[in-house]
């Protein structure tokens, strides 16, 4: 399918007159399986929460699924604290940051970042829900010209990463 990723996403959707239509978007299991991300962050931070987690923000899975989980550890008592969550997306695909703005969306324009490129997210009033109570502060806009400075924008991450893991030695 030539476009952008929601073109496909309709292509697919009109072909469920055919045939199921199996998207994770849509799949209860896929959610509650990215809840064990979270599980995952806090076992190797000594059982103790981040500060802050950047999640990518697409369809909107992943964050939901990662806010779940973060919820679950603290109402089983292995956190004291739910860390607050950036929402990261391409700046030429923002929908989560216009919707947190008041601002009216947008189609999507050519991004590198195409994975998280998906202009009408179908649980953005969700997604908003997660982020902290000012969520603007919460977002993380991405712009990247090139392959090149996309693996430099993903070092400079995971740097920060480390070095504030290693601060809960």
């Amino acid at each position: 399918i030539r476009g952008t990723r929601d073109d496909v996403t309709t292509a697919a959707w009109a072909a469920t007159r055919r045939t199921c239509y199996a998207s994770h978007v849509w799949n209860p299991y896929f959610l509650h399986g990215t809840k064990t991300c979270p599980f995952e962050i806090v076992e190797q931070l000594g059982w103790k929460a981040p500060d802050w987690v950047i999640v990518p923000a697409g369809s909107g899975t992943l964050l939901l699924g990662v806010h779940a989980g973060f919820l679950a550890l603290r109402e089983q008592g292995l956190i004291d604290r739910i860390p607050r969550l950036a929402a990261s997306q391409s700046r030429n695909c923002n929908p989560l940051e216009r919707y947190v703005a008041g601002k009216r969306p947008r189609p999507a324009r050519p991004t590198l970042a195409e994975g998280v490129a998906t202009a009408k997210p179908p649980r953005l009033e969700e997604m908003a829900r997660a982020l902290p109570s000012e969520p603007l502060k919460a977002m993380v806009p991405v712009s990247v010209r090139s392959e090149s400075q996309m693996r430099d924008y993903t070092n400079r991450v995971t740097q920060v990463r480390q070095s504030t893991a290693s601060n809960f030695d």
